[in-house]
């Protein structure tokens, strides 16, 4: 006989062995394909709860949802909130000829409030801008460490801050900066630090 023939007989009794070792195994565990059906279904409902909890998760909604699994009542309480559903667009709108800046939430204008621009020989830069940089309490290197708070950065070294020369609000009276009451700075770097600076917007116009 050929060596082709030994090797083909060879095979038949390997896959003869193999399918009567698979029966063996079935015999031995007990599985049958209505156990595994319902093996499949326990799976997909524990799925089932996994999404459900996810979705949980990503609702900003305060609610406590009842989820079923093979006669077990699983309670989920979410309390929290979604950090990026409560982010909102903040534009401050700057108007050097009124020395007024009025900053809105999205399109809801929130507040007015005076302001003091560059006076006299020096320039207040004109456009819009995005915050770069936020300091709680800045010192000025170029004026002699005068304290500039809730500083928010967006052109280079100018800045939008708070200021003690309250009395000068509502006339150019600055260096360059956008001066603000030191109540109205915080409250304006507190929005920016809520929905980021990348979701804040500075226009400046004449």
């Amino acid at each position: 006989m050929s060596f082709r023939f030994f090797y083909f007989l060879f095979l038949f009794f390997s896959s003869v062995s193999f399918l009567t070792a698979q029966e063996e195994t079935n015999t031995a565990t007990g599985i049958s394909e209505a156990e595994c059906a319902d093996e499949i279904a326990s799976l997909q409902k524990e799925l089932d709860l996994l999404k459900a909890q996810r979705a949980m998760l990503l609702d900003s909604s305060p609610k406590t949802v009842e989820a079923k699994n093979e006669g077990r009542n699983i309670f989920i309480v979410h309390e929290s909130t979604n950090k990026e559903n409560d982010m909102r667009f903040i534009t401050a709108k700057i108007s050097l000829s009124r020395q007024r800046v009025e900053i809105f939430e999205d399109d809801e204008l929130l507040y007015t409030w005076k302001v003091s621009t560059a006076k006299r020989g020096y320039a207040t830069p004109i456009g819009r801008f995005t915050p770069y940089l936020l300091e709680r309490m800045h010192l000025s290197k170029l004026y002699e460490n005068a304290p500039m708070p809730h500083s928010v950065f967006f052109d280079g070294n100018f800045a939008i801050h708070g200021t003690d020369a309250i009395g000068r609000l509502g006339r150019r009276a600055s260096h360059g900066c956008i001066r603000l009451h030191p109540k109205n700075a915080k409250t304006f770097y507190a929005l920016i630090l809520k929905n980021g600076k990348e979701n804040t917007l500075i226009e400046i116009d004449d």
